[in-house]
């Protein structure tokens, strides 16, 4: 993303998402069709996780995303979009 960072360390939130997230869908080591990002490795700072998907990401995977982003308390930004919102009540993990 665009912008000023500040440096330091990952919220703890930042952190506990990035790791489930990557526990389903590695963003290292992943060749192909095998992973739903665009750019790999994410992006992780102390605030975000910026996360770029390929155009046929199924639709799986942003509902597990936004399902992560609840269970963490994070918010989502739609950078197409230019928004920014709560993800919907979910529950994770998903059964």
């Amino acid at each position: 993303m665009a912008g000023i960072h500040t440096a330091g360390v990952p919220d703890r939130r930042i952190n506990a998402f990035y790791a489930d997230l990557t526990a389903r869908y590695p963003d290292r080591f992943a060749t192909g069709n095998a992973s739903p990002y665009a750019t790999k490795p994410l992006h992780v700072a102390r605030d975000h996780v910026e996360i770029k998907l390929v155009e046929t990401c199924p639709d799986e995977v942003l509902l597990f995303v936004e399902q992560l982003a609840g269970a963490h308390n994070l918010m989502l930004l739609d950078v197409q979009g230019g928004s920014v919102y709560p993800p919907q009540a979910t529950t994770y993990p998903p059964h």
